[in-house]
C-alpha cells in the first residue's frame, strides 16, 4: 500500500524524543534550515509536503543528496566510504579523504541523470578499483590507515551473499522472484511473533533479496553474519569475527546440504582425476586455483576416506562433500581479496 494523504493536512506537533504519545508544540512544515540552497519549495494547502520534500532533495542543485548517495557507492564497491561515516555527513562526522574526487563524482552522478549504472562503471574502470590488497612496506609507513588507497580494502562477503553463493554454487539457487514472500506466515507477520502454533519455517532456497525479514525470526544464517538490524537505516553495516560465525558453518544442516549438492555436481561434471577435481572444486568455491601444497592435502585427505580414484559412488559423495565443506567454512570463501 502506497503512502496516502490524510483527509486533514495541516502541521504536527513535535515528537519528544521521537515518541507519538508524547507530543510538543505544535510547528509548521518545513524544510532543514542549514542545507537550504536556496529559497525552500512553498507547500501547498491541499499537500502534505512529501512531494516538495523529495523535488527538493533530488533537485540536480542540492549539494548534498548526490554525495552521500556517490559515497555509499563508492563504499559499497571499495570497503569504505570517501567520508568514512556514511551515514554522517555532520560535523561529528568524518571529514572526506579526497574532497576534489567526491565532488567530480557527484556531479558526473547528477550530469548523467542520477545513472547509477554510469556511476558504478566510472569507479570499477578506475585504478583505485583495481589495486590488490597486498600488504606494501613503503605504503603502510606512509599510510597505516590506507586512506590514501595504496591497496584496496579486504572486504568480507555479506550474509546475503554469503548465503546465495552457496546456492548457487550447489545449482540449488532459485532465481525466480517468486510470490508472496509473507504467505502463511500467519501472527508472525500480524503480531511480529514467533509462537503461531501453525508455523515451521522452511528453508527456502530463493535469492536472499527475495526472503521476509521479521524482526524477531531473521534467518540464522543473515543474523550470525552481521545482518543489519530491520530497526534502523543502516548505511555501513557492522562487522564482527565471532566464534559462532565459524561454528554455524561447521555445523549448519544447511552447509551440509549445499556442501553434498556441490559434491554430487562436482562428480557429474567430469570424469577427471582427483587432482583435476581440487582444481575445478578451488576454482568454483574460491574463484582461485589451489597451490601445489592444498592439492597434495585435499589428495592425502580424501585417501584418507577410502577415496583413490575417479569413483562416484555414495561413499565418493560424502568425502568429497566433507571437503567441500570445509572450502565453504574457510576464511578464503567469507573474504574478497
Amino acid at each position: 500500500i502506497a503512502v496516502r494523504e490524510e483527509e486533514a493536512i495541516g502541521d504536527y506537533c513535535v515528537c519528544i524524543r521521537g515518541e507519538h504519545n508524547r507530543l510538543g508544540s505544535e510547528v509548521p512544515r518545513g524544510f532543514l534550515q542549514v542545507a537550504l540552497f536556496d529559497e525552500p519549495p512553498a507547500l501547498s494547502e491541499a499537500e502534505s509536503g512529501r512531494r516538495e520534500l523529495a523535488d527538493w532533495i533530488a533537485d540536480p542543485r542540492n549539494p548534498l543528496a548526490a554525495r552521500v548517495f556517490v559515497n555509499r557507492v563508492w563504499a559499497w564497491l571499495l570497503g569504505e566510504g570517501i567520508v568514512r561515516t556514511v551515514d554522517n555527513f555532520g560535523t561529528l562526522g568524518d571529514s572526506p579523504s579526497h574532497p576534489e574526487l567526491l565532488d567530480r563524482l557527484a556531479h558526473e552522478f547528477v550530469a548523467h541523470n542520477w545513472s547509477v549504472k554510469h556511476l558504478v562503471r566510472e569507479i570499477v574502470l578506475s585504478r583505485a578499483y583495481w589495486q590488490d590488497s597486498r600488504h606494501r612496506t613503503d605504503g603502510f609507513a606512509a599510510d597505516p590507515e590506507n586512506r590514501l588507497l595504496w591497496r584496496t580494502n579486504r572486504k568480507r562477503l555479506p550474509a546475503e551473499s554469503l548465503r546465495d553463493s552457496m546456492l548457487l554454487m550447489s545449482e540449488r539457487l532459485d532465481a525466480a522472484r517468486g510470490g508472496n514472500p509473507v504467505a502463511g506466515l500467519g501472527v508472525l507477520v500480524t503480531q511480529n511473533r514467533a509462537d503461531d502454533q501453525g508455523y515451521e519455517r522452511g528453508e527456502s532456497t530463493q535469492r536472499s533479496v527475495y526472503m521476509p525479514i521479521i524482526r524477531n525470526e531473521l534467518p540464522t544464517m543473515l543474523s550470525a553474519f552481521d545482518f543489519a538490524d530491520p530497526d534502523f537505516v543502516t548505511g555501513r553495516r557492522t562487522e564482527t569475527n565471532v566464534p559462532a560465525q565459524a561454528l554455524l558453518l561447521l555445523n549448519s544442516p544447511f552447509v551440509k546440504a549445499v556442501a553434498r549438492s556441490t559434491a554430487e555436481r562436482l562428480l557429474e561434471e567430469g570424469s577427471g582425476d582427483n587432482a583435476g577435481r581440487v582444481i575445478h572444486a578451488y576454482e568454483l568455491i574460491l574463484s582461485r586455483t589451489p597451490s601445489g601444497t592444498e592439492i597434495d592435502r585435499a589428495l592425502e585427505f580424501l585417501e584418507t576416506l577410502g577415496v583413490e580414484g575417479g569413483e562416484e559412488d555414495g561413499q565418493a559423495v560424502a568425502a568429497w562433500a566433507t571437503l567441500l565443506h570445509a572450502l565453504y567454512a574457510s576464511t578464503d570463501f567469507r573474504l574478497l581479496d
